[in-house]
């Protein structure tokens, strides 16, 4: 009438009741060593948020956690051909940010809080003495959509037209660079397969065509680039690639960048090559396309424009942010600098603006 335990029921009760106390083992000297180093325990216990982060904590250090993680996503790519959450496997060992394909419900009501930012920046600067000059950068999966997982190419090309459009009548100075990455794709990589930046010829081609669409911008010191040797680049869409060395073939394998190096040159024959320039009139505000130097997007434009700059550039926080800690910094009040050239990636246009709140809270003082 009862059920009733069979041999193999209790050999699955004490195989749970050892798991239970093999892991019970394992956590208490992770518990103690959290308390130890926890100074605040009892007020973030008070909270709520003791319990999370111990949770974060232990989740990091399980010992079954990177094993657990190469396993799934063995088999996401064994079956779809996925990487982890934030990536996008597309042909040819080509790897794209998943970013660029999340174009918002709300994307009019986004395209115009961007396009309200970079008005007020626009005055600020221009109550400041300085022109802005933006320099959009084209998204990955619109130059190279024929390795795209999914076709997004035209969404990302009208994105684009869409925001030079705007700026253009709206008279903020620009620098398109689309078409001429378009031409210039079939003469070698612009982005990296297997990163979310641009390459260093994708850098200097930027370069040239601001020195192109804005001559008035060159100087007279004489800068000169060099080639320094190869770099090996580990790109940072790999992070979301957490499959087996075996099962990953040629995918994870680094690329390899021309590394740059740019010098100002001397002359006793040349007064400006010798003393250079007194003042530096031009700033630049970027990315980690302009912050990281294997790019070298700031030595380029120094040859293209020869003149010398002043740099602020973050990574990870977007054009923004940048812009942002450009505008609290003693650069807004430096009467020398005339122009700013801003490098926006398009893509940070429909990406979610973390950093709204505050950027409203400081807009809002400078005005």
């Amino acid at each position: 009438m009862f059920p009733v335990m069979k041999y193999a029921s209790k050999v699955n009760g004490l195989a749970f009741v050892l798991l239970m106390v093999v892991m019970l083992a394992y956590s208490l000297p992770r518990v103690v060593e959290f308390a130890e180093k926890e100074d605040q325990a009892v007020s973030l216990y008070l909270d709520g948020a003791l319990s999370r982060k111990f949770e974060k904590s232990y989740d990091t250090q399980l010992f079954l956690r990177e094993l657990s993680v190469e396993y799934w996503a063995n088999l996401r790519y064994l079956l779809f051909s996925e990487g982890l959450e934030g990536v996008l496997i597309g042909d040819d060992d080509w790897l794209f940010s998943k970013e660029e394909y999340t174009f918002p419900n709300n994307m009019d009501e986004r395209l115009q809080q961007r396009f309200a930012q970079i008005e007020q920046v626009r005055q600020t600067l221009a109550n400041a003495g300085k022109r802005l000059i933006i320099v959009p950068v084209p998204m990955k999966n619109d130059i190279y959509a024929e390795f795209s997982p999914f076709d997004y190419g035209a969404q990302s090309q009208a994105l684009y037209e869409s925001f030079v459009r705007h700026l253009q009548q709206n008279n903020i100075a620009t620098v398109p660079l689309r078409a001429a990455f378009m031409a210039a794709k079939s003469d070698g990589l612009l982005f990296l397969k297997k990163d979310t930046h641009w390459t260093p010829a994708g850098a200097e081609l930027a370069a040239r065509e601001v020195a192109r669409v804005f001559p008035d911008l060159i100087g007279e010191v004489n800068y000169e680039t060099h080639n320094g040797g190869d770099i090996s680049v580990e790109g940072d869409l790999l992070n979301f690639v957490k499959v087996s060395d075996w099962l990953a073939g040629e995918l994870k394998t680094p690329e390899s960048v021309a590394g740059y190096e740019t010098l100002k040159q001397t002359s006793t024959d040349d007064a400006s090559g010798l003393f250079g320039e007194n003042t530096v009139s031009t700033a630049l505000v970027g990315t980690s396309y302009t912050a990281i130097d294997d790019w070298h997007f700031e030595g380029f434009l120094k040859q293209h424009l020869q003149r010398d700059l002043v740099t602020k550039s973050i990574k990870e926080k977007g054009p923004f942010v940048s812009m942002q800690q450009f505008l609290d910094s003693e650069l807004l009040a430096d009467a020398d600098i005339q122009q700013v050239i801003w490098e926006l990636p398009v893509r940070a246009l429909i990406g979610v603006d973390q950093s709204r709140n505050a950027w409203q809270a400081t807009m809002d003082d400078l005005f």
